[in-house]
């Protein structure tokens, strides 16, 4: 017994000292790992530091060039306006230099500078009948809003500060504004014109690009692809015949361009609440500190508590990325990313408000549908507008779920969908199948139980009766479960009432 018991405890104690090992072998292990994971976030940040200061410097370096050398033409390729008739404003620019072979060719052919401009004015009306189309027939107002603001605010800087034309700017009275000038004044042959007879627009910003732009841009959300595509390609011909006409400035072109895409976005949204029914106090401030932060241009960067990267990424994966600061000075409380972006939003269209836009539609049209299943799955109900939008995407997400196993039941079922059927439409197809079904199979057992019936009768028909005669030639009998009548023909025979039973 001393013996087993010294066995024993020498066994526990190299069982207790494996343990003991193996434990610090993991410890060991876990430091290292740690260390490791230290040192590769401090690297990742570093890095990310380091490529953001080159950046930086070449940023600068950039920007001080163009600042020392901004009215040095010969850089551009030309010569720098510095007097005599053509260059009287010492204006410099790159894209008047880069068209100056087709400045040249439309002055000596005023023929083909007409005919481009009238092409140039026929093509405006495919972005024109777009724009009512979607306002006025499918009650979109978001983009009539962009195009309005945007026509506003060009007006706003014209206004302030009037940009005369370019010396060598080559009018034509088929060019849009110019022929719609025409129809309510006194336009002098073509032929006749002068410096002075030129009729004043506004340069900046372009108004035809930023039209076509936007169009375009609404175009291809709306899903008119070819017809955004040809637009976008007709605008850079349309940007060249500008440049080569002198009638815009490349500066115009290029603030034209960024006011269709960033600035005019929230005259889209305001266009949207328009569409849906807008109430005047969702639009007015309604204090002080509001109309202040709309006034300055904040308001839109706090409507959001989560930014791109919350929605798109997890927060494990960019805790390498996350400040120095957070690591070499564990003692101070420090505002992490997501706190951060719980405070901005992008200003545009971003994915973020897409989606909750997107789901909370989502969820409005189905709520009815969807409060069964919702409650099912543990989600509580509440009114719509104060539900966050991760529970509107677990909404959106469940509804999507389930027409993905009804129309899987509908393809085990053998049932053709076409592509955007609403829940209501597939359910009642696979009910008339399962209806359908049954009434064939009730059909096929009634049939079943009818002839099991008729046997039965005309064999105790036979028994009873002892039926002999040859003459018979039909037999009646009547289904004690049916009640339904059937005639039997019957051969004529010699055989017995038992073969003639048989043969029935």
């Amino acid at each position: 017994v001393a013996s087993g018991d010294a066995d024993e405890f020498r066994s526990r104690d190299s069982l207790r000292h494996v343990i003991n090992r193996e434990q610090k072998i993991d410890i060991e292990e876990t430091s290292t790992l740690s260390r490791g994971r230290s040192f590769q976030e401090l690297r990742n940040v570093l890095g990310r530091d380091v490529i953001f200061l080159l950046m930086g410097v070449v940023a600068l370096q950039i920007v001080a060039y163009i600042e020392t050398h901004a009215a040095d033409a010969d850089i551009r390729g030309g010569e720098a306006d510095s007097g005599g008739e053509k260059n009287q404003c010492g204006i410099v620019d790159a894209g008047f230099i880069l068209t100056a072979p087709i400045n040249s060719f439309l002055s000596a052919h005023r023929g083909w500078n007409n005919a481009l401009a009238l092409l140039n004015s026929l093509v405006l009306i495919v972005p024109t009948v777009y724009t009512v189309y979607v306002t006025l027939w499918k009650g979109d107002y978001t983009l009539s809003f962009r195009l309005i603001a945007s026509q506003l605010f060009r007006s706003l800087c014209g206004w302030f500060t009037y940009l005369p034309p370019d010396p060598t700017f080559i009018m034509s009275y088929y060019d849009f504004p110019e022929v719609a000038q025409c129809l309510f004044r006194y336009c002098p042959p073509a032929e006749e014109i002068s410096k002075s007879d030129v009729l004043p627009f506004v340069s900046f910003f372009s108004g035809h690009v930023a039209t076509t732009v936007t169009v375009a841009n609404h175009m291809y959300i709306s899903g008119f692809y070819s017809w955004s595509v040809a637009l976008h390609v007709f605008n850079v011909f349309q940007i060249i015949r500008l440049l080569a006409t002198r009638g815009h400035y490349s500066i115009d072109i290029i603030i034209g361009w960024c006011v269709a895409v960033y600035v005019s976005t929230p005259a889209e949204r305001l266009g949207r609440h328009y569409s849906r029914g807008m109430k005047w106090s969702d639009v007015v401030p309604g204090n002080h500190v509001e109309a202040f932060e709309t006034f300055i241009g904040v308001s839109d960067m706090r409507i959001g508590r989560q930014s791109i990267r919350t929605l798109h990424y997890h927060e494990e994966e960019h805790h390498n990325l996350s400040p120095i600061s957070n690591k070499v000075r564990p003692g101070v409380e420090v505002v992490s990313q997501r706190d951060h972006d719980e405070y901005y939003s992008v200003q545009s269209d971003t994915a973020t408000r897409i989606a909750a836009d997107m789901a909370t539609d989502f969820a409005k049209r189905s709520l009815n549908d969807l409060r069964e299943d919702l409650t099912r799955v543990g989600l509580q109900m509440a009114e719509i507008r104060d539900l966050r939008r991760n529970d509107l995407i677990r909404m959106a997400e469940l509804a999507r779920l389930k027409m993905a196993e009804l129309r899987s039941e509908a393809k085990k079922l053998d049932i053709s969908l076409a592509e955007g059927m609403s829940r209501p439409e597939i359910l009642a197809r696979i009910v008339a199948k399962v209806k359908g079904a049954m009434e064939k199979g009730l059909e096929e057992t009634t049939a079943k139980i009818r002839n099991m019936s008729t046997h039965s009768s005309m064999t105790d028909d036979w028994k009873s009766n002892h039926v002999t005669s040859s003459e018979t030639s039909g037999l009646r009998c009547r289904s004690a479960s049916l009640d339904d009548e059937v005639d039997i023909p019957v051969e004529e025979t010699t055989e017995g009432p038992t073969e003639k039973a048989k043969n029935v």
